[in-house]
């Protein structure tokens, strides 16, 4: 919440460059989020490693407060102007599982969810 900045009680970090929270790495390349850039071994790396030189890749990103965003497409798909992104099993099997998690918290017992 802090660096995505989904959370307004949070004050933003100083700098206009993009905060990230999560990278995530791979043998070849990587991926920062929530700013996408990615980064990669330049051509001019003869052997991927620490002293290789990477290039980053920036896309415009447009930022959306999340929350919002969701209340929004809940209000258009109670008006059926579109298709809700997960089903209602999806979301009752999502439940679940925050439900076993929370009874397996309070019992410190493992529970399947639907138990």
């Amino acid at each position: 919440e802090f660096t995505t900045q989904e959370n307004a009680k949070y004050p933003p970090l100083p700098g206009d460059d993009p905060k990230d929270c999560y990278h995530f790495f791979g043998a070849q390349r990587s991926l920062a989020f929530p700013s996408l850039r990615r980064f990669q071994y330049g051509r001019e790396a003869s052997e991927p490693g620490w002293d290789a030189p990477l290039t980053v890749e920036e896309s415009e990103v447009q930022r959306h407060d999340p929350i919002g965003a969701q209340m929004e497409h809940f209000v258009r798909v109670c008006r059926r102007e579109e298709a809700p992104v997960c089903s209602g099993h999806d979301a009752m099997e999502s439940l679940a599982v925050i439900l076993a998690v929370v009874r397996s918290a309070e019992t410190q017992m493992p529970v399947r969810p639907g138990d």
